[in-house]
């Protein structure tokens, strides 16, 4: 077992990363911490404290 695996369990496919990776943005979202925006295809999620603190 590598370190990679030891971290992020066994490889199986990217999908389920993806999957796992889709489901704590949404979660984020649901909080507060991050905003999505569609553009095109893409979800794009803006860290919205950073941004403001960036902004000003």
């Amino acid at each position: 077992m590598g370190l990679k695996e030891s971290f992020s369990g066994p490889r199986k496919n990217g999908n389920a990363k993806r999957q796992t990776a889709a489901e704590y943005l949404k979660e984020l979202e649901k909080i507060g911490i991050l905003k999505s925006k569609k553009v095109g295809t893409a979800k794009l999620y803006l860290n919205v404290k950073l941004y403001e603190m960036l902004s000003n």
